[in-house]
């Protein structure tokens, strides 16, 4: 994540209808959305079982994605075993078992 910081340099009377005048501003740009051909890509280097993120990354269309975002991409998207679903009651009831039993176990697993 990039931030980037600005302020303003002109020196202006401060008013009630202008509250932020002469306050930082800071702007957080966010990286850009995947694009289904990087996907591709990832999917494809994944099938041929290369977990070499930095050879994935570099296979990427313009080269704009770490070897920390191709992973990450895969683990938290992509990967066959990520089920993105709402919560069942019984997943409600299992999580409140288990936090009992944390409270139980002394804040230990």
């Amino acid at each position: 994540m990039d931030m980037e910081l600005s302020s303003s340099s002109t020196t202006v009377a401060s008013s009630p209808a202008s509250p932020l005048l002469g306050r930082c501003v800071v702007r957080i740009r966010l990286p850009p959305a995947w694009t289904p051909e990087e996907d591709a890509v990832l999917r494809l280097a994944m099938e041929n079982g290369s977990r070499h993120w930095r050879r994935v990354a570099a296979q990427m269309p313009r080269r704009r994605r770490s070897p920390a975002q191709c992973r990450d991409r895969w683990r938290d998207h992509l990967a066959r075993d990520v089920f993105h679903r709402h919560f069942t009651s019984a997943d409600d009831t299992e999580l409140a078992r288990l936090c009992l039993h944390l409270d139980d176990a002394g804040h230990r697993w």
